[in-house]
């Protein structure tokens, strides 16, 4: 490429050969294929489009130089989506300004953003001339941000939504294997008769997405020395530590960017760890032995003679959530060994797409707003941040619930009071919760009944979920069922008895154990168990009515 310097003598300028991706992987610049990162989003990007415009072209070599830079110091993923965005507009090798103003009108607002940025960073971070005539004419656009927190299918999700989505997602989590397989095939195939590793590992990742509140890229870093007994500190030199009657875990988490761009694998550590409840910790523990097992299964099959320490070594430098291949590689050979001796090995890493799919599958709940409600990433983290803002926790508190920037989180404060009305309001008797509540008219021979202190059935469980669920531990049955979608209330239960004792138990806390904040968890579960208690009892009333309407006869016998 040709360019006249100030003394009008030509300066040729060409492209590098080749150049290293923020990932730290050597990319052939002349391939019509950049691999920019091992795992991901995006992790190769096509570029056969424009390879195939003329090497004469000063528009491609604009690119083309824009490109490169970006991949230098940006994640694949964005990379990914400048790529997409610049062949909605440039697929040719030269454009007038007229051309360009014409296909822009018609661009949507992400792609003009993407755009956008993109030409900023070429004219004024490369100093390159010839996009600077297209950047002049879109200097001024804004993109305009929708705040999508309380939308409806995007945003926060309903109590009864996320409860329904928890309480799916803890019956799986009850069907990870309390005892080691065996079987090194159950780690690496999938069947449909049966719920293998390849599925128990993405219930892992969702439950870890919805306890942790971290993204699916940061959750697709996570090794295994990234998990330790509350109490040990994440020093790289740690010994590996003894999980037996361990309680309480802690997480430590990755940035995916830093000063406002994108980090590179690993390099930049959460300042607090997460700790983790128990119960979760239960589970972590019980896949962490199913995982092990796994590993030694492998390394067993590949005739390796590595020690145990050796094992424990490799074990803390594997993904939190593997490739399946982890468990088909031949560790006889020195040079994965030595790989998995790096604690910031990408190897065997699943991309963030791994880890988003998950919730397409044990995502899913009941909805009071729809038919069914997918809890992804976004959703979630709306939801706890709205959550925390309607509970008027502090600004610094909210942000680092999902680890976000004050100013990210001051968003959520300035919820306006309709929209505040909007989320607190009761739950009506709409059509779709008047389906999720449906009263029983009366137990059948094969219902297993849930009755009162006094031995009153109030309505009816599945076995299969209630054996082990989290709620009894904190409140007395029946109370923690109302709302649940293994729970059926019966028509004619006394249900007011119930919403009765709900509400005393409230007051009892309030008066006598000094909590004077409704934002207390007891207190909070109870708001939430008699708002359920009092759609039920409005629902039965509707059923009865339409039964029994006024004057009729049989409404007294």
């Amino acid at each position: 490429m040709e360019q006249k310097n100030k003394g009008g003598a030509a300066v040729v300028e060409e492209l590098p050969s080749s150049f290293t991706s923020q990932a730290g992987l050597l990319v052939d610049t002349s391939s019509t294929k950049w691999k920019l990162a091992i795992t991901g989003k995006g992790r190769t990007v096509d570029l056969t489009w424009l390879h195939e415009l003329s090497h004469e072209s000063e528009l491609r070599f604009a690119i083309m130089e824009g490109l490169i830079h970006i991949s230098e110091v940006q994640a694949a993923k964005s990379v990914c989506t400048k790529v997409f965005a610049l062949r909605e507009v440039f697929d040719k090798e030269s454009m007038s300004i007229d051309e360009f103003k014409h296909l822009w009108i018609g661009l949507k607002e992400p792609v003009k953003k993407t755009l956008r940025g993109f030409l900023n960073t070429c004219v004024n971070t490369l100093q390159n001339q010839t996009l600077k005539p297209y950047l002049f004419e879109v200097e001024n656009y804004q993109y305009k941000n929708e705040f999508s927190a309380l939308h409806s299918t995007k945003g926060r999700l309903s109590d009864y939504e996320l409860d329904s989505i928890l309480e799916n997602l803890r019956h799986y989590c009850n069907q990870i294997p309390d005892s080691p397989i065996n079987d090194l095939e159950y780690f690496s195939t999938q069947a449909r008769s049966e719920l293998r590793f390849i599925s128990i590992r993405k219930i892992v990742a969702y439950r870890l997405m919805a306890q942790i509140a971290r993204r699916p890229a940061q959750i697709a870093m996570l090794k295994w020395r990234d998990i330790l007994p509350v109490g040990h500190s994440f020093s790289d030199g740690h010994q590996p530590p003894i999980y037996m009657g361990v309680d309480h875990l802690h997480i430590r988490s990755f940035k995916v960017k830093q000063g406002g761009a994108e980090s590179t694998f690993r390099a930049y550590p959460e300042k607090w760890s997460i700790p983790v409840t128990p119960e979760f910790s239960k589970i972590l523990l019980k896949y962490r032995m199913l995982f092990e097992n796994g590993l030694r299964l492998a390394i067993k099959k590949s005739g390796s003679k590595i020690t145990e320490d050796g094992i424990q070594r490799v074990l803390i430098n594997c993904p939190l959530i593997p490739d399946v291949e982890l468990f088909l590689a031949d560790w006889a050979d020195k040079d994965i060994v030595k790989e998995l001796h790096n604690a910031n090995t990408q190897a065997f890493h699943v991309g963030e797409q791994t880890i988003s799919s998950a919730a397409r599958v044990y995502g899913k709940g009941s909805s009071d707003r729809q038919d069914f409600v997918v809890g992804t990433n976004n959703r979630l983290r709306h939801t706890w941040l709205c959550n925390a803002a309607l509970s008027e926790k502090p600004l610094g508190e909210i942000a680092k619930i999902t680890n976000v920037t004050t100013v990210a989180a001051r968003k959520y404060l300035q919820l306006g009071l309709k929209e505040r009305q909007f989320i607190d309001e009761h739950y009506a008797a709409n059509a779709l919760l008047r389906k999720a509540f449906e009263p029983k008219p009366f137990v059948e021979n094969d219902d297993i009944a849930i009755e009162n202190e006094l031995g009153e059935a109030v309505g009816v469980e599945k076995e299969s979920n209630c054996n082990t669920c989290d709620h009894k531990l904190r409140m007395v049955r029946p109370i923690p069922c109302y709302g649940c979608v293994s729970f059926r209330p019966l028509l004619e239960a006394d249900h007011h008895a119930e919403l009765e004792k709900a509400q005393a138990k409230r007051d009892f806390i309030i008066e006598y154990s000094g909590q004077t904040s409704t934002n207390d968890g007891s207190i909070k579960r109870l708001d939430k168990a008699i708002r359920y208690i009092r759609a039920t009892i409005e629902i039965c009333d509707e059923m009865k009515n339409r039964k029994y309407p006024l004057g009729d006869s049989n409404a007294c016998n």
